[in-house]
């Protein structure tokens, strides 16, 4: 203890840990996790060792054929499940439903907010934490660009990552980037510290207390002041862009696509030749979604020109577009998204997943299921043959 005690005054006295600014402990707070860290690795030292002893015991007595085979590896099962329970235990709470999704003044906050849109949450993962719980954000409809995406693909890594988790406060966002978090339907920031921009409107402002807890223990302790945004710049989540732009270069595309003089509401940015015109007449539109599920989108628009219906979601290749029960051409435009070509006059698009190797893992199931099937029926038949 006095050895850790020593190392938090060394830390916090060359700066290493946080004592001036937004993101700043006492003293008195880092001491006492000392206290908290040192038990928590004792208890589990403990754990190991008492593991160790054991099995070598049982091992032993199993060499020396003092105990059968038998009983070693029932014995071995009941240590292998007590040693997991004492690690497992501290870690595990034990909640109703209504408690463990409880929602926070954020969540109340933002879901007065009934239409579709994306957050963003602005800190320094190393010294401070989410503000919204990602599974608690996603239940109630509060969806995040910088959450966990296991799966990402490469240009959702190359484009989005950068700016949603290496940013670490809104002065780092250069000002054209900001519009590839506007296309991504970016509605709200949280911060830590202001915003000074024109198209951010400051809507809330609370001083909230931090608790942050892992099993039993308690790590964070914290009074901080956050900021809620709303980006007044932020594209719908659907909309009609009239023209496109034709690069086939990708690099091109990304140069384009963060440059500031590049106009989203006018263009968008394909991939592939169309035979269909590229430059038409009317204007930028926001679309109506009347139906969002993460497997179907279903988006209606009244079309005033031919033009392009750009759909924030990421773009991949197991989505497909239909119209009355027509399957349209998905388009990716601008790098990332799903976008469709429209002509004049009313449409209802529905965008669905249809994975092929669900498709095939089916028929491959029901192929083995009758094989099965029949192979059962034909040892039946031999076996009634005989009698």
């Amino acid at each position: 203890l006095s050895h850790g005690q020593d190392l938090v005054l060394k830390y916090y006295e060359s700066g290493a840990l946080p004592n001036v600014g937004d993101y700043s402990r006492s003293l008195d707070y880092y001491l006492e996790n000392v206290t908290t860290v040192f038990n928590s690795i004792f208890n589990d030292a403990i754990i190991i060792i008492v593991s160790f002893v054991s099995f070598s015991i049982l091992l032993l007595l199993l060499t020396l054929r003092k105990i059968k085979p038998k009983f070693f590896s029932i014995a071995l099962i009941i240590l292998i499940l007590i040693e997991l329970w004492s690690f497992a235990i501290p870690a595990i709470q034990m909640k109703g439903s209504e408690e463990l999704f409880d929602k926070s003044d954020i969540i109340r906050f933002l879901e007065n907010d009934k239409t579709n849109y994306r957050v963003l949450d602005i800190f320094d993962w190393k010294i401070a934490h989410a503000s919204i719980s990602e599974n608690i954000g996603n239940k109630n409809n509060i969806y995040q660009i910088n959450k966990i995406i296991p799966l990402a693909q490469k240009d959702y890594k190359e484009l989005i990552f950068p700016l949603s988790y290496e940013v670490k406060s809104f002065d780092q966002i250069q000002e054209n980037r900001l519009l590839l978090l506007n296309l991504l339907n970016t509605k709200y920031f949280l911060t830590r510290t202001p915003i000074n921009h024109n198209d951010f409107k400051l809507i809330y402002d609370k001083s909230q207390a931090i608790d942050f807890k892992s099993g039993s223990n308690t790590y964070l302790k914290n009074v901080e002041t956050l900021y809620i945004y709303e980006n007044k710049a932020a594209f719908p989540r659907a909309f009609i862009v009239p023209n496109a732009l034709l690069i086939k270069d990708k690099k091109e595309r990304i140069n384009i696509i963060n440059s500031s003089s590049f106009d989203a509401k006018k263009y968008v940015i394909i991939e592939e030749d169309l035979d269909v015109p590229l430059n038409n007449k009317g204007e930028f539109k926001e679309a109506t979604i009347t139906y969002y599920s993460p497997n179907k989108i279903i988006v209606e628009i009244n079309m005033d020109h031919q033009g392009f219906l750009v759909l924030s979601e990421m773009w991949y290749p197991d989505w497909n577009a239909y119209e009355n029960g027509n399957k349209l051409e998905l388009l990716k435009v601008n790098q990332l998204f799903r976008g469709v070509y429209l002509t004049e006059g009313k449409h209802m698009i529905k965008f669905k997943f249809e994975p092929v190797s669900i498709t095939l893992g089916l028929i491959v199931s029901l192929l083995a299921i009758l094989s099965y099937s029949l192979y059962l029926l034909i040892l039946l038949f031999k076996s009634n043959k005989k009698h």
